[in-house]
C-alpha cells in the first residue's frame, strides 16, 4: 500500500496488514458545541457494555484547547 491511495477491501478480509492504532481528528463548529455537549451527556448514561459508549467526543477538552490557542494568539497581538 502506498501513502495517499485509497484501498477497498472485501468485508471478509483482514484489514490491518500490520499492527496499528486508530488516529482521528474530530471537528466541532462553534455553532454546534451545545449539541455535542448534550450528546456527551447522553453517552455518559448508557450502560457500560453499550457499543456507542466507546465513542468519546471529549468536546470539553476541545473547547479548552481552542480557548488556550485563542488566548495565546491574543497574547501575541498585545505583546
Amino acid at each position: 500500500m502506498r501513502e495517499g491511495r485509497a484501498h477497498f477491501l472485501q468485508l471478509s478480509l483482514e484489514r490491518n496488514l500490520k499492527s496499528c492504532i486508530k488516529v482521528a481528528l474530530d471537528f466541532v463548529s462553534p455553532e454546534n458545541i451545545h449539541e455535542c455537549i448534550r450528546l456527551t451527556e447522553e453517552f455518559r448514561v448508557l450502560p457500560h457494555n453499550h457499543k456507542a459508549k466507546e465513542h468519546k467526543l471529549e468536546v470539553k477538552k476541545m473547547i479548552l484547547h481552542a480557548l488556550n490557542y485563542v488566548v495565546g494568539e491574543l497574547e501575541k497581538l498585545t505583546a
